[in-house]
């Protein structure tokens, strides 16, 4: 029980002198801690109602709105591009801004991202406004019933407007990660992930329509961001003042500038896996698409752990360098690789052990995957856990260009590898392309620049 004293220990705010290195650097892993814990529940929680919200909504709806329903579903993955990269260039500039306890900086910063972002949600409105009533949005779904016929716009519509609603209000997680205070954001995803299912099982109860039931999933997380907003200003953090006046021209230019290589980099982590079942299915046949795809998903889990236990990093580093704590930053970028090493390699090779039997379990005997494909799985998992340990690090510093050259190497690359291994070798040597690309072209290249820019006794960090 020793390690869990110490971890609430940790973890409590408790008397800690922030006037030091020492102090800030215990406050950074208290924050860190928390909100890596609370990310875990309301990953869980979002799980769970995910998986409880699925069955309902199948009965209910039927095929074919149920087809619809899970289009519209799938077109939330895309909401992560809409803002254009200006959100994490938000959270850089707030994150430093936090750093040098500039409030009229970040005021004026918060203010210019939103007003940037509201008026992006304008300009998109005004288009869907002008061309939905020209589309033909049953023939769009493949739709034949009558009811999904008559419910196709109207469910469309639905979902567009909380999706731009959501849009300019998408700075209030922002605002939080950059103050190291991501566990209010996870808090606020449950609460919206339960009021979600709440609001589908109201809408299952009195019979109501596709329209209805979109508003229920996809309004209900923008209306926990709504009270988190109102939360946020008016109480917490309400020196904020999102205003007009606090629009800064120079500030929207630079958020703009580090939001488009942000984008940048999220389209190349898009293309870097996107293409993976199409190559095996025009190569292969769409059969051999289903053991990759559902392996990959296996190991996905370990991508999600690192992801939610690396992220706060980004923040605190920011906001360290600002203050000039940089053996904090050295030491924890250090802490950060053994750990991801440690933690990735044992889940890994868990995994590869016992990958086949966890598939029996879970989809049925017919699904095994060969031992070079797990091999392939594992490696890949290990060495994109230390990227994305090392990318937190690179983000924070304003460094994103390094690693927008790399992708841009790496990806079309591992495309190309992928065709002519999947060729030569099967569906087992996917995973293998990617690990040849990205070690040649990204690890390589980012320990070289490392440590060039050591041996000229310069710090690898940006101007935040």
């Amino acid at each position: 029980m020793r390690w869990l004293r110490a971890a609430y220990v940790q973890l409590r705010a408790g008397d800690i002198d922030q006037s030091t290195e020492h102090g800030r650097g215990r406050e950074r892993f208290r924050r860190i801690g928390l909100t890596t814990t609370a990310a875990l529940v309301a990953r869980g929680i979002a799980f769970i109602t995910a998986f409880l919200t699925v069955p309902l909504t199948v009965h209910y709806l039927g095929t074919e709105r149920y087809g619809m329903w899970a289009t519209l579903s799938s077109v939330i993955a895309l909401a992560g591009f809409a803002d254009f990269g200006l959100g994490n260039g938000l959270l850089n500039a707030l994150s430093a801004a936090h750093g040098r306890d500039d409030r009229e900086t970040a005021q004026r910063q918060v203010s210019s991202a939103f007003f940037m972002l509201l008026a992006v949600a304008v300009a998109l409105g005004t288009l869907f406004a002008l061309a939905h009533g020209h589309v033909a949005w049953p023939q769009l779904y493949n739709v034949s019933s009558v009811e999904a016929r008559r419910e196709a716009m109207g469910a469309t519509t639905a979902f567009v407007a909380c999706f731009l609603v959501g849009l300019p209000v998408g700075i209030i997680p922002r605002i939080r990660q950059g103050y190291q205070e991501g566990y209010w954001n996870s808090a606020y995803d449950a609460a919206g992930s339960v009021l979600g299912l709440v609001g589908v099982l109201v809408a299952i109860q009195f019979r109501a329509s596709l329209t209805w039931l979109v508003l229920a999933m996809a309004g209900a997380p923008v209306a926990a961001t709504l009270v988190h907003a109102i939360v946020l200003l008016g109480r917490d953090r309400s020196w904020v003042r999102i205003r007009p006046s606090n629009v800064d021209a120079r500030i929207a230019k630079r958020l703009l500038q580090h939001g488009a290589l942000f984008f940048a980099l999220q389209l190349a982590a898009a293309f870097a896996y996107a293409p993976d079942n199409l190559i095996i299915a025009q190569t292969l046949g769409a059969a051999s698409v289903t053991p990759y795809s559902v392996a990959a998903k296996l190991f996905s889990i370990s991508l999600l752990l690192s992801d939610v236990a690396l992220s706060p990093l980004w923040p605190a580093y920011g906001e360290a360098m600002a203050r000039g704590d940089a053996d904090w930053v050295r030491r924890t970028l250090a802490r950060s690789l053994q750990l991801a090493a440690i933690a990735s390699v044992a889940l890994s090779t868990m995994l590869v052990l016992t990958g086949n039997a966890i598939l029996t379990i879970w989809v049925g005997s017919d699904m095994q995957a060969s031992t070079t494909l797990l091999l392939g799985l594992g490696l890949w998992t290990v060495l994109a856990a230390l990227g994305t340990s090392v990318a937190m690090y690179l983000n924070a510093s304003n460094l994103m260009w390094i690693q927008l050259v790399c992708s841009l190497l790496t990806v079309p690359t591992s495309i190309l590898l992928k065709i002519a291994f999947v060729r030569q070798w099967g569906v087992s040597a996917v995973p293998w392309a990617m690990v040849v690309a990205y070690v040649l072209l990204t690890a390589v290249p980012l320990v070289v620049f490392s440590r060039r820019v050591a041996a000229r006794g310069q710090r690898l960090v940006g101007n935040a």
